[in-house]
């Protein structure tokens, strides 16, 4: 009986710790097996193509009360991407595009946070890609959850455009074939 009232009393604290907003400054990392990071681009002016990255980390610095004490750094590894086609996937991770062995790391690393509204936050930052820094202000979605064994897990969703001229990827390649712009999906769980 008494471990009964126990795991109750426990139970009910999990849930009031759960709408407590994190507290200051909480230190959350990427999960990587249930993040996302997407792109699409058009192909020959006639269909959006899709792909991805399988390999990103990152932190967060997480403060609700204060959120300018906020920050974000996140990194790919750009020979992660997958397009679902090896001879593809190698071009893409060529010099014609990524040069991703000169280049092993793209990153975003946010200058400053600040709460635009209710769960939804402004986040500038500085965005590199093939050794190109580039400042993109970028919105961010956030959700808190609950994970299987009670533990608060953050969601944060992103979709914005970079022009890949801007980072010199593709540059010398046929720009008919491709848009310049591209559309970048980021959905991240963090804990």
């Amino acid at each position: 009986m008494i471990s009964r009232i126990l795991a109750v009393a426990l139970s009910i604290l999990a849930g009031l710790a759960m709408a407590l907003p994190a507290s200051a400054a909480d230190t959350l990392t990427v999960d990587q097996v249930h993040s996302s990071v997407m792109f699409r681009i058009e192909h020959m002016g006639a269909a959006p193509f899709f792909g991805r990255f399988n390999d990103k980390s990152g932190t967060i610095m997480l403060d609700s009360a204060d959120p300018s004490k906020s920050s974000i750094e996140f990194t790919i590894d750009p020979a992660s991407v997958d397009t679902g086609n090896e001879k593809r996937d190698a071009h893409v991770m060529s010099q014609d595009f990524f040069s991703a062995k000169e280049f092993p790391v793209m990153s975003f690393k946010s200058t400053s946070v600040s709460k635009s509204g209710e769960g939804s936050w402004k986040v500038k930052g500085m965005l590199e890609l093939r050794g190109v820094k580039k400042e993109i202000t970028i919105n961010v979605n956030h959700k808190l959850g609950k994970g299987m064994k009670g533990e608060a897990i953050h969601g944060f969703y992103t979709e914005f455009v970079i022009n890949r001229m801007d980072f010199n990827i593709g540059e010398t390649f046929d720009n008919n074939a491709l848009s310049q712009e591209v559309m970048m999906y980021v959905s991240l769980e963090a804990k």
